[in-house]
């Protein structure tokens, strides 16, 4: 069986690990399904004993980002410099998933040309 670790709040918050017979598997473990969509993210309800999606789930995030950055690649193009701006935004969009806690609406970096978040 499968299980990913759980933090405090009962957040999945590190990858899949398989049970070993005869080893105790630690009080922070749950148990996911092959199949199942668990993830990261996901929290766990200990009064159902089952999986709840995120509000948005880092796979989510991550594809919400990777537009963004899409969208903003033709300032990285060879002819073109970067602002110093663009540089710290596009970064801070590659950041946003790091130590990532699920949210209803995550907090995007400013845009320094003042685009609206997505």
């Amino acid at each position: 069986m499968n299980y990913l670790e759980i933090d405090g709040d009962g957040i999945a918050i590190e990858g899949v690990y398989t049970s070993v017979e005869g080893v105790e598997i630690p009080a922070s473990w749950r148990p996911i399904t092959p199949t199942g969509p668990e993830s990261i993210g996901y929290r766990w309800n200990s009064i159902s004993s089952e999986w709840e999606a995120p509000l948005v789930s880092v796979n989510e995030l991550r594809e919400q980002r990777d537009a963004v950055i899409l969208e903003t690649d033709w300032w990285a193009v060879q002819d073109r410099t970067m602002l110093s701006g663009e540089t710290t935004y596009r970064q801070a969009l590659r950041d946003i998933t790091n130590d990532y806690v699920p949210v209803e609406s995550p907090v995007w970096p400013v845009n320094p040309h003042g685009t609206e978040e997505p």
